[in-house]
């Protein structure tokens, strides 16, 4: 049975093309061939099409391999580069492995050719095999840390609903007290901001395992992870955070980092069973101080994360291994070992660099390094933040939410600021008033999970009616593809519930000046 074999063939030259295929029928596969000989024609179909491998010609009319290889490697890397040419020469073909082709063939030697596709595509597909693999045991062992803190995480939650429900019955026996019943509103504000901090970071870390690359600020990250921690780890621990100011940013994925902190506090926390001091430590490094211990830290500033614990320790023997896929030396049932594994993995991929050093009895420090991408920026002022006055308005506004309490407090809260006001309970109901009223709605607010149908339809509809529609999404959890597919389809910003009224009112204010 023939092997079936997706090719982009960049070739300007008829006959070289169809020496090639009937060399490949001749061997066993059949191939599906895409010619093209213009840099237009590789870009369309590189980002249109699903290829199995590239071949490529050096020198074309109009087009050159260099370009084509490294537009290959922009958008996708995945897939096998294989320059055919007759002119590329010995000292071009090293520059261009080095640039990431995964081989070369020399036109009057086709010989080479089998040999040289049938190992590129198997190389192709085991990485990508081992890819998936990987990140199943990613997301297995984010889940496995979440089922960890579980116990903290339900102690913590009932605090926060003891303190709401405590403070709202208080409000009417107060409420002839101005300062009383303010602090109990704003105590419920508070336990409020608590709750929903908790739920993100869930969503956080259990989301699925697309690398998110943005601007990163590691004492963010650790702040977020120690208040998760400080309300699930026991009391007989004492955990401290000791962050130098004005480090530099690093180019990552935030949630990935927070794995890693949290992977390490967890096994800082099994190994003092009867407590103990568990320190996260940040702070600026310079390459030279790192490059004598990792030869390949030629970055020129480093952000090193340190998690120290005063815990039993571990062995020479045990440091040896601890990083291995489901090594442990916990008690059955209590751990899998894919935590330490899944954090070297991280770190290689951030192109970090990380340490140990323990001993019996004395305990543990892991240091973790980061290249440094720009220096800090000095805070400033919130970029939510403003006077009442500046975030009042006087457009109209249509709010689609399902949930009636919720839908009744955003209409006087609006309406407070100056706004007026159109709701609708369902998604059918919001399309039909604002097509009846389309001229006169000036930004629609729609919750994602509506009955009748979701919000990402109602979008549609609704652009059919008017395409420059200014559109907010709300919702309590929305996942990473639905969140891409809102922003090309138009919407204009997302918010996430509960609401922060503050951001709340800002957000609005600025779709609305746009």
């Amino acid at each position: 049975m023939k092997k079936p074999l997706r090719i982009l063939h960049v070739e300007d030259n008829e006959r070289d093309a169809d020496l090639i295929q009937s060399l490949l029928v001749h061997e066993g596969f059949e191939p599906n061939i895409k010619r093209v000989d213009s840099r237009d024609g590789f870009i369309n179909e590189l980002s249109r099409g699903e290829f199995d491998i590239v071949l490529c010609d050096y020198n074309l009319p109009s087009f050159d391999g260099k370009s084509a290889l490294v537009l290959a490697k922009e958008q996708r890397p995945e897939i096998p580069f294989i320059f055919v040419s007759g002119t590329i020469g010995e000292e071009r073909a090293i520059d261009a492995l080095k640039r990431g082709a995964t081989d070369y063939v020399i036109k009057d030697r086709l010989e080479r050719l089998i040999p040289a596709v049938q190992r590129a595509v198997r190389e192709a597909e085991e990485k990508a095999v081992r890819k998936s693999l990987e990140e199943q045991l990613f997301h297995a062992q984010r889940m496995e840390s979440i089922g960890t803190l579980a116990g903290g995480i339900a102690h913590d939650f009932n605090n926060i609903l003891g303190i709401i429900m405590g403070h709202a019955s208080l409000l009417e026996k107060i409420r002839t007290d101005p300062i009383k019943f303010s602090d109990s509103t704003q105590v419920i504000l508070q336990a409020t901001r608590r709750g929903a901090m908790l739920v993100r970071q869930l969503l956080t870390f259990a989301r699925k395992n697309e690398v998110v690359v943005e601007t990163v600020h590691i004492n963010d990250v650790v702040t977020e992870v120690v208040k998760l921690l400080k309300g699930t780890f026991s009391k007989s621990i004492t955990l401290t955070a000791v962050k130098e100011n004005d480090l530099p940013t690093i180019a990552g994925d935030a949630t990935q980092i927070q794995q890693i902190l949290l992977n390490l506090c967890v096994n800082a926390r099994d190994a003092m069973p009867n407590g103990g001091t568990l320190t996260i430590t940040t702070e600026k490094i310079h390459g030279n101080r790192l490059r004598n211990t990792f030869l390949k830290a030629m970055d020129t500033d480093y952000v090193r994360i340190k998690v120290s614990d005063t815990g039993t320790g571990m062995s020479a023997e045990t440091r040896k291994r601890i990083f291995e896929p489901f090594y442990t030396t916990k008690d059955p049932g209590k751990g899998t070992g894919l935590g330490l594994a899944v954090t070297f993995g991280i770190v290689e991929i951030h192109n970090g660099f990380i340490d140990v050093e323990s001993e019996l009895g004395k305990g543990t420090t892991f240091s973790i390094y980061f290249p440094g991408s720009q220096a800090a920026t000095i805070p400033g002022e919130d970029e939510n933040s403003g006077t009442d006055d500046s975030l009042n308005g006087t457009e109209i506004l249509l709010i689609i939410e399902d949930e009636e309490i919720l839908r009744e407090l955003l209409t006087h809260a609006l309406a407070a600021h100056g706004y007026k006001i159109l709701s609708a309970a369902d998604a059918e109901e919001g399309v039909m008033m604002y097509k009846q009223n389309a001229e006169k709605i000036d930004l629609v607010i729609s919750d994602f999970g509506l009955p009748k149908f979701d919000g990402f339809e109602v979008l549609k509809r609704l652009k059919a009616i008017n395409l420059d529609i200014k559109f907010i999404l709300a919702s309590g959890y929305i996942e990473p593809e639905q969140r891409s597919m809102f922003m090309s389809e138009g919407a204009r910003e997302i918010i996430q519930k509960p609401y922060d009224p503050q951001k709340f009112l800002s957000v609005i204010r600025k779709v609305l000046d746009e």
